[in-house]
Order: C-alpha cells, then structure tokens, then sequence
C-alpha cells in the first residue's frame, strides 16, 4: 500500500497522540524546555486528539499519512490564524509531524502535498507555516519543499522559556499568473 493522505477519523486519536509525543520529545530535545516536553504523554494527548477530532469534524482540519505499517504522521491545517493582515488570504500549517521511527521516508512530503492542495481548493492565495527558528531540520524540509523564508518572526514561550519561531511562505492560488502573462503575444 503506498502511503495516502486522508482526513483524520475518532479512530486515529491514539495514533496521532503517539506520532505527537514522540515526534515533539524528538525533535524538541534541546530546543524546549525538558519539562514541558515530559507533558506530552500519549494517554493525556489521546484524550487532547479525540476531543479535537470531534469538535473539527465539519471544519476538516487534521489529515494524516497512512501505509501499510499505519498512520505515521498528521498535519493540521486552516485559515491563518497568526497573521490578521492575512486572514481570509492565507492558509496556515498548524503542525506537521512524522514519527522519529518513519522519517526519511517521504511521508512528510505527502502530508505537506496533501495540505497544499487541500489548502489551493480551499482558495487561499499563500500558505504560512512557524518554525521553530533552532530547528535546522524541519527549515531544511520546508525550503527544499520550495517554501521560503518570510518576515514574520515571532516568541513562543513554554514552560517560562521564550523560543524564537521564524515563518515560511509560498504561493498557492496567485492572484496573477505571471507564467501566463509571459507565454502570452505581445499586445494581447
């Protein structure tokens, strides 16, 4: 079974709580507080995922990665909620996580794919996503996914620390197709 992008049913909840923990006590080790990290238990994030599935179900919002071995990762995505400037005119990636074990096998590119296009019907002109600015790897992911460094930098805080988070952009739906006007004659 090739790997499919597709919506997130109650069922999955265990599964993207797991993919959660371990992706964040991965990835996050060194950048972020240990004891913030050390909350992040598969049983309380179970219970987190399945009332945010239920809540979401019209709105569509968390899609996950599934192959023969199962669900290996998910991505939430919706309208830019960090920006109001953009609101109405960009989607947002809320998060995209592969778990540790999984990764290197494309499925982060298929979750990125998936919310792209799924963020293009649902017309939004750009997509924004927040990176954590320490994260070499995931900056790395999403610049060779062809996102690009913006403007937009930021503080989180957890735990009592604040953490730098940068912000990547692309085009999804251009308002003007430049390629097009530049196939066009002249004069017309």
């Amino acid at each position: 079974m090739a790997a499919v992008f597709r919506l997130a049913r109650l069922a999955d909840a265990h599964l993207i709580a797991a993919v959660h923990a371990s992706s964040w006590a991965d990835t996050y080790r060194g950048l972020l507080p240990s004891s913030y990290l050390k909350t992040l238990q598969p049983d309380s994030l179970t219970r987190h995922w399945r009332d945010r599935l239920l809540r979401e179900q019209a709105r569509k919002t968390t899609y996950v990665v599934e192959d023969a071995r199962g669900v290996a990762g998910f991505v939430v995505i919706g309208g830019c909620r960090s920006d109001a400037d953009l609101a109405g005119f960009a989607g947002e990636v809320y998060m995209l996580y592969v778990h540790p074990d999984r990764q290197g096998e494309g499925l982060g590119r298929v979750l990125l794919r998936g919310a792209l296009a799924e963020l293009a019907r649902r017309e939004f002109f750009w997509v924004v996503i927040w990176v954590v600015k320490a994260n070499r790897n995931a900056q790395a992911f999403y610049g060779h996914m062809g996102l690009r460094l913006d403007a937009g930098s930021r503080w989180d805080e957890f735990h009592g620390r604040r953490v730098a988070v940068v912000r990547y952009a692309q085009h999804l739906n251009p308002v003007v197709d430049f390629a097009a006007l530049l196939r066009a004659p002249a004069g017309k």
